[in-house]
């Protein structure tokens, strides 16, 4: 870290440093920080100010820049990927982009800490160069850069601004590339993990419900990671393990295919089929039975009960005495001697 990096809020670039200037040197071979630049192709003045909200859905993102080695940590990986959703849109038409740090805190979650954290990471994605396409799906040929080609923190805006460089913008503009979820990043904890959930979304295809990688090399997906683990460790500590953790994030399962030379596995290659989801047939609820009917002897009606005898014609009578009735209809009086008789509640 430069010495002049202002590394506390309150010492964060402003009106006029931005990162880095066009230099006639590569970044491998500037001899000054990209921090330290003292001027930028546009100037501060006329930058946009921030208008877009955070797009709370889809990362695009290029299947080249996911395959680019390990260098970044969590929290930068998950920077480069917001910065890549606001920007995706006009990417190959804009140069400067803006997201405000209100969008950069709900998109980073848990890891949005304090600016001079969010600063450190900014520098990290200019200042690191990497290799990207490693397994060349993308069959362009994409060059030797870093994340990005200038960012900063602007406090009076509550926003940051940052570009690409044009090399860079031209391929991770148009396809082939991975959709990415904003949300379900924000769940993963860990920089294995979140590689491997970009690589495997990189290779399913949700219209198929299906997908798979070609064989990789170990030596290649130790690139990817960022990792030195070799072989069974490399599967046990790196791929199972970010597997375990992502089980929740994927809409898929995954099957791990090792391939060996010999005896030493040198290849694996990842296949992805859609969930099954099990159709539970539930019965149908059995129709409740009839009432219970209150049927008693004639014997053992109360005097003055109305009732109708069992299996009759429905007429209704009332109970006089032990052996006398009267329907309700002719008011006729009549004798009983003993019937089964269903009780009724007028």
């Amino acid at each position: 870290m430069p010495d002049k990096f202002p590394i506390q809020p309150e010492t964060l670039p402003t009106k006029t440093e931005f990162l880095p200037m066009k230099s006639d040197k590569s970044p491998m071979e500037s001899d000054k920080s990209p921090m330290e630049s003292d001027k930028f192709p546009i100037g501060m003045d006329i930058l946009p100010i921030t208008t877009e909200k955070f797009p709370r859905g889809t990362i695009i993102k290029a299947s080249g820049a996911i395959a680019s080695e390990g260098k970044l940590g969590l929290v930068e990986r998950r920077l480069y990927n917001l910065l890549l959703a606001v920007a995706y849109d006009k990417i190959d038409t804009q140069e400067i982009h803006t997201i405000s740090l209100d969008a950069l805190k709900d998109g980073l979650g848990d890891k949005f800490l304090h600016l001079a954290d969010i600063a450190t990471a900014l520098e990290n994605l200019v200042s690191t160069v990497v290799r990207y396409n490693i397994f060349e799906k993308d069959k362009r040929h994409w060059v030797i850069t870093s994340f990005l080609s200038g960012a900063t923190i602007r406090e009076e805006l509550h926003d940051v601004a940052y570009s690409f460089s044009p090399e860079l913008r031209v391929l991770l503009s148009v396809p082939p590339y991975a959709k990415l979820s904003v949300e379900r990043q924000k769940t993963i904890g860990s920089k294995h993990s979140l590689v491997l959930y970009e690589l495997l979304n990189d290779y399913y295809d949700a219209k198929r419900g299906a997908g798979e990688t070609q064989f990789m090399l170990i030596s290649e997906l130790q690139v990817l990671f960022g990792t030195e683990y070799e072989s069974h460790d490399f599967r046990r500590y790196v791929i199972e393990k970010s597997l375990e953790t992502l089980a929740s994030s994927l809409e898929f399962s995954v099957k791990v295919a090792p391939k060996k030379r010999g005896r030493k596995i040198t290849h694996f290659k990842f296949l992805m089929k859609r969930h099954t989801v099990t159709e539970i047939k539930i019965p149908a609820p059995k129709p409740s039975p009839p009432p219970q009917k209150d049927v008693q002897t004639f014997a053992t009606l109360s005097v003055g009960t109305y009732y109708k005898i069992a299996g009759g014609d429905g007429a209704v009578f009332v109970k006089l005495d032990s052996t006398t009735a009267r329907k309700e209809t002719s008011k006729k009086v009549i004798t009983i001697q003993n019937i089964h008789a269903e009780i009724v509640k007028l």
